[in-house]
């Protein structure tokens, strides 16, 4: 972003803008030009300023592209510009989904534009279910549902600070892991996904290693060791060794003699769990 030494983006995030009022007709007043990616947009300054906190700090200022009435954003893609200012008009009937979030979702963080993250966050939620419905006698297809909802969006709530999705994933994961289908739920990805975020999200590290905690007790003691364990390798050779031994556990449990142990065995294959074919 063009001029970010002069508007400090972070001071203005996902405040209320002081221009309170909409404009009369977005379109009326097309004062701006915005180029994304080299192509040109023609924006109502006054629009910008209700609706981002970046333009509205950037026009108080007095920032060299206010002189010009011209912004760059030369790495944006203009499709995505396009979308994300139609979400913003007034008469707008687009809405967020699952297809466009990630697409809008940039600009709403990079320009400030608070309704948008609202809006995105809303949306997002409604694909979570809370945990405080989850409990043991959910059944595994809903329980799984759940669990992959979101360790689908907490990567995305990380990344964009999105407090209320990332507070509803934490507590959706822990429940699921805590429940008595965890080991179903669990899986090598869902390992590579979490250790992905821990080396990327530094101020989330503990949230994440009290996740894996759960299924790897008594392992992770201290900083000093969680950080060994995580650039050795050993961490994954740890969780998918413990994700075997309890998937065959709960797969002998339940066959509990009532099934040939060739049948078990090639049971547990399909689990991930092998050397047990000639049993």
């Amino acid at each position: 972003m063009s001029s970010s030494d002069v508007v400090n983006k972070e001071s203005g995030k996902r405040k209320t803008n002081e221009v309170n009022q909409p404009p009369a007709k977005v379109g009326a007043n097309d004062d701006v030009v915005v180029v994304v990616g080299g192509q040109e947009f023609q924006e109502c300054s006054h629009h910008l300023r209700y609706c981002s906190s970046y333009f509205n700090g950037a026009f108080r200022s007095g920032m060299k592209e206010t002189q010009t009435m011209r912004f760059e954003f030369p790495d944006g893609d203009p499709e995505s510009w396009k979308l994300t200012m139609s979400l913003l008009s007034p008469l707008s009937k687009q809405t967020i989904t699952s297809s466009n979030i990630e697409k809008v979702l940039p600009w709403f963080d990079e320009l400030c534009v608070s309704v948008g993250l609202k809006r995105c966050e809303d949306f997002v939620l409604g694909q979570i279910t809370p945990a405080d419905k989850l409990h043991d006698e959910y059944g595994l297809g809903d329980m799984n549902k759940a669990f992959h909802s979101a360790m689908k969006w907490l990567p995305l709530a990380l990344q964009y600070n999105l407090q209320n999705v990332k507070r509803r994933c934490f507590e959706v994961l822990r429940k699921s892991w805590e429940a008595k289908h965890r080991w179903y739920l669990i899986d090598g990805p869902t390992f590579d996904t979490l250790k992905e975020l821990l080396e990327s999200h530094d101020e989330h590290k503990q949230d994440l290693w009290d996740l894996l905690a759960v299924v790897l007790p008594n392992t992770i003691a201290d900083k000093k060791e969680q950080d060994f364990l995580l650039s050795s390798g050993i961490l994954r050779m740890l969780f998918v060794s413990e994700l075997q031994r309890q998937k065959t556990l709960l797969i002998l449990n339940n066959c509990a003699g009532s099934r040939p142990m060739w049948k078990v065995a090639s049971q547990l294959k399909n689990h991930g769990v092998t050397g047990l074919e000639n049993w």
